[in-house]
């Protein structure tokens, strides 16, 4: 019949282990289930049958009664690794270990590709099968594999994840470097605006040193998360340490903008990153600059009335119609969002 029949064995609370032979029926279910539910939790070393019907719904013994997975409602399974500086070179990524950001790794046969996260880690999500998850060549010349480049994967019913197939570089050159950038968000006149400073630590060591801000008089700083270690007038500065190889950090600020008189004015910001050895001397640097301008909505409105009335004081008579006439037109170089 439609019905499953399979073997069973489970614990019953009220006299311990109770071996129940021969067959248990059972109705189907759409999602994992027990029946006849013990205390202990389910174990690999306690499935002692295993059935899939012919819409692939898969049902095991265990210990704690039958076990029942829906595989077509769950078909999916997920590969998940890391990319490592493999600093000790033993091709085990340690605690201590710190992933790589923005590296490739390529799924085979599929041929998709994604790139490593904050933390290193990249992830496919993926239908049951046989996979190659392949290390494409580091993002710099600087950097070698301490572990295979491809390993094998298979994603099946009983094994639908796999993590820890992680990926160990080595380091072919100690090298420091450095790299900044400075993002804003807008230059509307008399707004604060959003702004955003990150800096990533390109070499293959673990560096430290300062980034710095230069704004032009017209910008005044609002606040920023951090806070800088220094102000001094325009110029803003904010000591890092310990950025690890590819690691990105952000320094979100909020820059005030000029008013309307300066409407149309370049605004030019300069930004610079150090990598500082143990005695503060630079030994590599990153310097640039952006120019953006300054934008507002302008309105000098035209306002007249008809009669305009006798006099300075432009007297009209009790009941008198007054017609108004208002003209408006935005000779600024942005969109004016409230009229």
């Amino acid at each position: 019949d439609d019905n499953i029949w399979i073997g069973t064995e489970f614990y019953d609370q009220g006299t311990g282990w109770t071996s129940i032979t021969g067959l248990q029926k059972f109705d189907r279910a759409n999602t994992w289930k027990l029946l006849n539910p013990g205390t202990d939790p389910i174990l690999s070393f306690d499935i002692n049958n295993i059935e899939v019907d012919r819409s692939g719904v898969l049902y095991a013994c265990t210990n704690n009664g039958l076990l029942v997975f829906n595989g077509s409602n769950q078909a999916n399974g997920r590969i998940s690794g890391y990319v490592f500086n493999d600093i000790n070179l033993n091709g085990i990524k340690d605690s201590a270990e710190y992933g790589l950001f923005g590296e490739k790794v390529i799924l085979l046969p599929d041929s998709i590709i994604t790139l490593t996260g904050a933390s290193g880690k990249y992830q496919f999500n993926v239908p049951l099968n046989n996979y190659l998850i392949e290390k494409l060549t580091p993002n710099s010349n600087l950097w070698s594999f301490t572990t295979p480049d491809t390993i094998g994967a298979t994603i099946n019913l009983l094994v639908p994840l796999l993590t820890d197939k992680n990926f160990g570089l080595k380091s072919t050159l100690d090298t420091s470097a450095v790299f900044a950038d400075f993002i804003i968000s807008g230059t509307h006149c008399g707004q604060n605006i959003p702004c955003w400073l990150p800096y990533q630590n390109t070499g293959t060591v673990i560096s430290s040193g300062k980034v710095f801000l230069t704004l032009p008089d017209s910008l005044v700083f609002a606040y920023s998360t951090p806070l800088p270690d220094s102000i001094s007038s325009s110029y803003l500065e904010w000591n890092y340490s310990n950025l690890h190889p590819s690691q990105i950090r952000i320094i979100n600020l909020a820059l005030a903008m000029p008013g309307v008189s300066t409407l149309g004015d370049a605004l030019i910001t300069n930004f610079c990153a150090t990598v500082l050895d143990s005695n503060t001397t630079i030994i590599s640097s990153y310097a640039e600059a952006t120019a953006t301008l300054l934008t507002c909505s302008y309105d000098p409105n035209d306002k007249s009335v008809k009669p305009a009335g006798y006099g300075n004081q432009h007297y009209t008579l009790m009941g008198e119609t007054l017609e108004y006439t208002i003209r408006f037109q935005n000779t600024g170089n942005d969109t004016a969002k409230y009229l």
